[in-house]
Parts: structure tokens; sequence; C-alpha cells
């Protein structure tokens, strides 16, 4: 019976034993398995903050893609231009050398007709020349005429002087005859014949000269007509030479003109080859910005996808209460959509403002602004609850760079005070310090205002304006009234 007992009590022992030991096991398991979590746990939470630095880096990436995209667009649109004014080149070449060869058959055909008046002038001119040369000879003929006709006014007188001396001798031969009486009749006869004969002699000598003073005065004005059309005939000889030089001047530098115009149209010729070889390349070149452009916009959107695939699983993991700093804002903006929703109801519940005012989306241009800006229905309404609020949430984190509800259009109506500065001159300045009453229907700004998800997170570049671009995350949650979504409420903040 003891050795029973004592077997009992050595098997209550080992039991006892036993027993402990498989608590010990099942402890330590417990222990492994709650390592085991707290080490995923934080694998996940590394990995949901390298996601969230990825999305930033990709953000980063996908923005300057879109940019080298944007300024790849703007540059082709300069070199299309470029392309352009050589198009308009290449028209105004063909233009000119169209008028070029048009010149060149115009100068050609000058020439030629140059050259056959060069022939007809030299004609003339050598006709001219033996005119003068006929006119000189009338002219010297004449000279010896007159002459001979002076000789023979000199006979005249002469002839003259006989009749005078042979009417002087009949006047003496009658005188004679009369003295002698009867002897001397026959001799008186004579006389009388000789008388009369010296005076038809002397008659016709009067004529003769009275003749010969004539055909004197005919020639001495023959002479001066002939000394002038002389003069005439030489002076035109002497344009007609002058003209013969500046035909063949004319000539050769219509030839000159003529070899020039055809070195030009060479010339031409070769420019609209350039040209037409710049446009085939412009065209090659347009085409390859097209698909550099394309490619670039594919990337840049399948980057985009993947920022928001990241974003997505941070989001996943902030509602796992991951450890990472997007959880906290992620959870101020939840509580804050809900909290405008609740605004948003109890103001219409109690008629501070009518349900069509709060979704008036018929946007008034304020006249003047530069970026524009608008007023609704409900912008001074939601200055007045909405302000406080925002500028509340604005201090709960120093990462928070901005927060502000837009509607399902992305309008903006009531920004930070720092953000609602009144506009000045400078739309730059306005762009980056004058946010409020604003329409953002970027692709951030429209995703936040029409999604009804209960969050949503965006990696991008905010345009600050004047080209400054900084890299933010949105994150947004529906603003929802009377079971209608009226918009979304942002926060804006860097990681």
């Amino acid at each position: 019976m003891g050795a029973q007992l004592l077997v009992n009590d050595a098997v209550d022992t080992d039991a006892s034993n036993e027993g402990a030991h498989t608590q010990g096991a099942q402890s330590n398991a417990a222990q492994a398995d709650a390592a085991q979590l707290e080490a995923v746990k934080q694998a996940f939470d590394v990995l949901s903050t390298r996601v969230s630095h990825l999305g930033l880096d990709i953000a980063e990436a996908s923005g300057t893609i879109d940019g080298i995209a944007d300024r790849s667009s703007a540059d082709k649109e300069v070199f299309l231009s470029f392309i352009e004014k050589i198009r308009e080149l290449r028209t105004v070449n063909d233009e000119i050398a169209r008028e070029i060869q048009h010149s060149s058959e115009i100068a050609r055909g000058a020439n030629h007709e140059m050259m056959a008046s060069q022939d007809t002038v030299s004609t003339t001119v050598d006709k001219i020349a033996g005119l003068v040369s006929s006119v000189e000879k009338i002219q010297s003929a004449m000279t010896t005429m007159s002459s001979s006709l002076e000789s023979v006014g000199n006979i005249a007188g002469v002839i003259n002087g006989i009749a005078k001396q042979t009417n002087l001798l009949a006047l003496n031969a009658t005188i004679e005859a009369a003295r002698a009486g009867e002897a001397g009749k026959g001799f008186s006869v004579v006389a009388s014949e000789v008388k009369a004969l010296a005076g038809s002699t002397s008659q016709a000598t009067a004529e003769i000269e009275e003749t010969l003073e004539e055909i004197k005065n005919g020639f001495e004005q023959l002479s001066h007509q002939s000394d002038d059309a002389t003069a005439t005939a030489t002076e035109v000889e002497k344009q007609a030479a002058m003209f013969t030089e500046l035909l063949s001047g004319s000539s050769q530098s219509l030839s000159e003109v003529d070899d020039a115009t055809d070195q030009i149209s060479m010339r031409m010729t070769n420019v609209i080859d350039i040209c037409s070889g710049i446009l085939t390349s412009g065209d090659v070149v347009s085409a390859n910005v097209d698909q550099a452009n394309e490619a670039l916009h594919s990337v840049s959107k399948k980057m985009s996808q993947v920022c928001d695939a990241g974003d997505e699983l941070v989001v996943i993991a902030a509602t796992h209460d991951a450890a990472i700093s997007d959880t906290e804002i992620i959870n101020y903006t939840k509580d804050a959509a809900k909290e405008i929703s609740q605004i948003f109801e109890t103001a219409v519940q109690s008629g501070r403002i009518q349900v069509s005012d709060l979704f008036d989306r018929n946007y008034q241009e304020i006249p003047g602004t530069n970026p524009i800006q608008y007023m609704t229905k409900f912008t001074e309404f939601t200055d007045e609850v909405l302000t406080p609020l925002q500028e509340r949430l604005l201090t709960k984190n120093d990462h928070i760079a901005f927060c502000a509800a837009v509607d399902d259009k992305a309008y903006l109506p009531t920004h930070n005070k720092k953000f609602s500065q009144p506009q000045g001159d400078d739309p730059v300045w306005n762009a980056a310090n004058s946010r409020n009453r604003r329409i953002f229907d970027d692709k951030t700004g429209s995703r936040s205002g029409t999604n009804t998800k209960d969050v949503l997170l965006q990696t991008y570049l905010r345009d600050m304006g004047g080209g400054n671009f900084v890299v933010m995350k949105d994150c947004s949650a529906p603003i929802m009234v009377q079971g209608k979504h009226w918009g979304g409420f942002r926060v804006g903040y860097k990681p």
C-alpha cells in the first residue's frame, strides 16, 4: 500500500511535471507568435513607409516626365512654326524663281531686240556718214561753181566794158562819117550796126549779170542750207554714234543681267532643294517627336497608375493602424469631412442655407481677377462656417500645408487665410497667394472633388505658379449632405 502510494506519488509528480512543461511550451509558442506578429507588423510599417516614399519619387518622376513631354510639345510647336516658315520661304522662293525666269526671258528678248536695233542703227549711222560725205561733196562743188560764176561775172564785166568801148567807137565813127559826107555813108551804116551790136551786147551783158546775181544769191542760200544740213548731219552722226555705243553697252549689261539671273536661278533651285530637304527632315522629326511624346505620356500614365496603387496601399496600411506618418493625417481628414457634413446638414435643417444654394454650380466670374476667381450662392456661407475648422486643422500637424473643401466640380470657395490674400497686379503672385474662389480641375483636384470612397490619397506635383512645383500628398474624404455627394475635404501635406 505504501509502495503503491509511492508509485502514485511518482506518477502524479511526473504528470505534474509534464503539465508544467506543456504550459511552458504553449507560453513560449505564444511569445514566438507575438514576436513574429510584431516582426510582421514592423515589416508592414517599413513596407508602407517605403511605399509612401516610393510614391513620392514616382510622382516626382512622373511630373518630370510630364514636364519633359510638355516642353517637348512646346518645342514641337516652335519647330512646326519653323517648318511652316520654311514652307512659306519655299513658296516665296518658288515665286522668286518664276519671276527670275520671267525676267530672264524678258532680258533675253530685250537683248535680242537690242542686237537687232544695234545692227539697224549701225546701218543708219553708215548711211548718215555717207550722207554727210555727199553733202560735203555738194558743198565743195557749190564752192567751185560759185568761183566759176564769179569768173563768168568777171568775163561779163569785160564784155560790158568792150561793149562800152564799141559803143564809144561807133559814136566816133558816126561823127566821122557825118564829117565825110557822102563818102562816109557806108561807114555810117557800119557804125550804126556796131552801135546796135554794142547796145545788144551791153543789154545781154546786163541780163547775164542779173542772172548771175540771182544764181549767186541762190547758191549762197543753198550753201548756207548746205552748211546747216552738214552741221545737222554731223550732229546726227555723233548722236547716232553715241546711241550705238549706248546700245552696245546696254546689250552688254543685258547679257550680264541674263547671266546673273541664270546664276540666281541656279542658286534659287539649290535653296528650294535645301528647303525640300529641311521639310522632309522636319516631317521625320515631327513624327519622332509625336512618338516620343506619346511614349512619355504613356510612361507617365503608367507611373501615375503605380503611384495611385502605392497610395492605395498606404491607405490600407493606415486604416489597419500601421505606424506610418500618413495615418494621423488620414484620420484628421476623415474626421474633418464628417464634421463638415454635419455642419452642412445642420445648416440646411435650420434653414440657414437652402440645399439648392448649397449645390449651386452656376459659377459667376469675378471681374478683373487673374487667375479667374468665382462666386456662387454658397461661397459666403462656407467662408463663415469652414474658416474656423480649416484654420484649426492647419495647426494639428507641421506637415500640413493646406486644408480646404471643394465641391464636386473642383471649385474651392474658402481657403486658408494665408492663401486667401486679395489679388494684386502680378498674376504669378496671385496664383500662389490668392487660391480661394478658384476652380482646380486638374487630375488631383477633380479626383478629390468626385471621390466617394472613405478616403483617397494622391501623390502629385503642386503647381505654385510661375513654373514652380512642389511634391505633395493630397488626402481627401467625401462630404455628404442628405445622402447626396457635395464634394470632398482636401488636406495637402508635405511628406
